[in-house]
Order: C-alpha cells, then sequence, then structure tokens
C-alpha cells in the first residue's frame, strides 16, 4: 500500500464521480483542486465562471492504495 490522494469535486453539494482521481503528489492534486474551484485555465488570467454563482467545491483526500493503482500526476 502507498499513501496517495483523492480528488473530490461537490457541484452544488452533490459529488461528481472522481473515485479514480488519484495523485501521488498533494501540490499536483492540489493545483487540480484550485484549477476546478476557481475556474481558471491560465496563470494570470480571469475566471471562466463569469455569470451566475460558483457553488463548486474541490479538495484532496489522504487515502492508502494498491501500488498498481492509477495515478494522474
Amino acid at each position: 500500500m502507498v499513501m496517495a490522494f483523492l480528488l473530490k469535486v461537490f457541484i452544488g453539494g452533490t459529488a461528481v464521480a472522481t473515485d479514480e482521481m488519484y495523485f501521488q503528489n498533494i501540490n499536483r492534486c492540489n493545483y487540480f483542486a484550485y484549477k476546478i474551484e476557481t475556474g481558471t485555465f491560465k496563470e494570470k488570467s480571469s475566471s471562466y465562471y463569469t455569470y451566475g454563482t460558483r457553488d463548486i467545491t474541490a479538495y484532496c483526500l489522504p487515502s492508502m492504495v494498491q501500488e498498481t493503482t492509477k495515478f494522474w500526476d
């Protein structure tokens, strides 16, 4: 077993299916969590969420997984 970080995403309080989104590096996982929450797609750019409200939450949960698990970093 190895330590990994599972990216969890919620839209309007409903979980999005991210059960396979594991990262070995917490910084890489947090990078994607931040981009998903803020809606940015380029460094120093404005958000692509320009209208309405955003109710998107993303964060990384530490987990123990098999060494054969697919990682996204």
